[in-house]
């Protein structure tokens, strides 16, 4: 079982899948295109960004 192999592969893009689909839906809610979602898979960017996301005016706000 070395770095090629299918099992961690297997297991990346488990972690990958299980990662971007809750904030697919998050950024649909939020009014931005799904797949901003992809962007949460760069470090940094994916911290910044939900700071944004956190703090920005949502389409059902009423303030």
């Amino acid at each position: 079982m070395g770095f090629g192999s299918w099992w961690h592969w297997f297991i990346l893009v488990l972690f990958g899948v299980v990662l971007v689909v809750p904030y697919w839906k998050i950024f649909k809610r939020a009014g931005w295109p799904g797949p901003v979602a992809l962007l949460m898979l760069l470090p940094f960017v994916n911290f910044v960004l939900l700071w944004i996301v956190a703090f920005k005016r949502w389409p059902g706000d009423e303030r």
